[in-house]
């Protein structure tokens, strides 16, 4: 997978032809640059096969007499921007007709998902259109645009989920763009599940994919034309919690090679995606084969002081390997090299992007980490060694971590510590002056991060009272 790097920007046209002609370069060179919201370099912009109509309103007329000579021209790519084009029209001058573009951007959305349904073309931009999750449906049944851009159109949440779980049943999407938009966490972990696998909602929808493969194949082989790589299998599920769902585990959309989720909601804590991540009081480590599990780091390491705990968190481990053998292991083995294209990093898939070792939270080994988590633990290293242990604890929490990384805590509440003190008695209570909420201070004055920002209180029922405790992430 390539990625757009300035020094592709700054080269004069002949320089361009050297690039491609060393295959530095691909093919789809402006599709990527579509896809990843870049400007592609103007000498790899073809014009004598484009019809490009930029700020300028059509109307009826023009569009008809367009839609006459369309169908028998050379044109390949058409670029609509801000041309208010009637796309009903638009729609019936390309019944049957491929292109290799079709950009309509900034146009509104009436019409675009009954456009997209019928569309042949390979790559398809839909920037800022104000569209929503009607336009899933449309993703799902069109099995002939490769990259599909959504920059810019306000998606939420709910259409996010919508338009990824259509990605998961479409075959030929390679390239998928939605910068730029009011995604959360959901559209996240719906990203993920394609490129990964994850437990499959709607087996009716994803069987009913298949039907309408199977019959498009059949078409296509009469045709002699090459058949459409089938959809990714279903299996049994790998997680216990899916197994008491009685949910099926649906693998990775294979064909899927990047996904650009950047300026969302979503990034200021969604970190986890390819980087190198520690959680420190892992415990017997369920916590953390869940980050491991979901949200995809390159390497997840858990540690803790307490042998036997560390003992038992790798034996969480080995029996995550063994039943994430063969075909969920694949599945995640393809999802690893969405993520290299992505992020550039080498990735493992879980679960061999996890382990655990026995490890002192003030004396941290290793200072090579994006992300490092410390839940349900500030508490146990203040009353076990007091105000400057805990000091000590955060600055080589700070050293561990790379320029721009990012430290994810959950402080306890301080009435929880006199409850804490019978099981610690090393310390005590009353020569502590440092309290839970001076933590955000601290870490800026004392520590050096650049701030502290406020994550969230989960408000689950589910969760224990005494566990709703207010989530910080402090920036190196």
């Amino acid at each position: 997978m390539w990625w757009s790097a300035a020094s592709n920007h700054g080269l004069s046209v002949d320089e361009v032809a050297k690039e491609i002609a060393g295959k530095k370069l691909p093919k789809d060179y402006e599709v990527l640059c579509s896809i990843l919201g870049i400007r592609p370099h103007p000498g790899l912009v073809a014009t004598e096969d484009c019809l490009a109509v930029r700020n300028h309103v059509l109307d009826l007329g023009t569009m008809k007499t367009l839609s006459v000579g369309l169908p028998a021209s050379q044109i390949t790519r058409l670029i609509f921007h801000n041309a208010a084009v009637p796309v009903d029209q638009l729609r019936a001058a390309l019944t049957k007709r491929p292109l290799d573009v079709l950009q309509l951007d900034y146009n509104g959305p009436t019409g675009i998902p009954e456009l997209l349904s019928d569309l042949n073309a390979k790559s398809v931009s839909l920037r800022g259109n104000n569209l929503g999750a009607d336009l899933a449906p449309a993703i799902e049944e069109n099995w002939y645009c490769e990259a599909l851009n959504l920059f810019d159109n306000k998606l939420d949440d709910a259409a996010g989920v919508a338009i990824f779980g259509a990605i998961r049943r479409n075959v030929q999407l390679k390239h998928v763009s939605l910068a730029h938009n009011h995604l959360g966490e959901a559209t996240a972990m719906a990203a993920l599940e394609t490129l990964g696998g994850g437990v499959c909602d709607d087996v009716g929808a994803y069987e009913a994919a298949v039907a309408r493969l199977d019959a498009l194949n059949k078409q296509r082989q009469k045709k002699k034309a090459k058949p459409l790589p089938q959809l990714a299998p279903l299996v049994d599920p790998p997680q216990p919690t899916a197994e008491k769902q009685k949910k099926t585990w649906a693998l990775a959309n294979e064909r899927l090679m990047t996904v650009n989720l950047s300026s969302n909601k979503i990034l200021d804590f969604q970190p986890l995606l390819g980087s190198l991540v520690k959680d420190i009081g892992c415990n017997t480590g369920k916590l953390t084969a869940e980050l491991a599990r979901r949200f995809a780091p390159r390497y997840c390491v858990g540690v803790d002081i307490d042998k036997q705990l560390v003992t038992r968190a790798r034996g969480l481990a080995e029996k995550a390997a063994r039943e994430h053998a063969d075909a969920v292991v694949a599945a995640a083995k393809r999802a690893r090299n969405a993520i290299e294209g992505v992020l550039g990093l080498p990735a493992l898939p879980y679960p061999h992007n996890l382990w655990f070792q026995v490890e002192d939270v003030r004396n941290l080994r290793d200072h090579s980490f994006d992300v490092i988590c410390a839940f349900s633990v500030t508490k146990w290293v203040h009353i076990a060694h007091g105000d400057d242990g805990l000091v000590s604890a955060f600055r080589a929490v700070f050293e561990a971590l790379k320029p721009g990384g990012r430290f994810v805590f959950e402080p306890q509440m301080w009435s929880s510590y006199q409850k804490a003190r019978s099981k610690e008695k090393s310390i005590n209570l009353a020569s502590l002056r440092i309290r839970p909420p001076d933590f955000p201070a601290l870490l800026v004055d004392t520590i050096g991060f650049k701030r502290v920002d406020h994550l969230g209180t989960p408000d689950d029922p589910e969760i224990p009272p005494g566990f709703r405790r207010p989530i910080y992430s402090a920036l190196k």
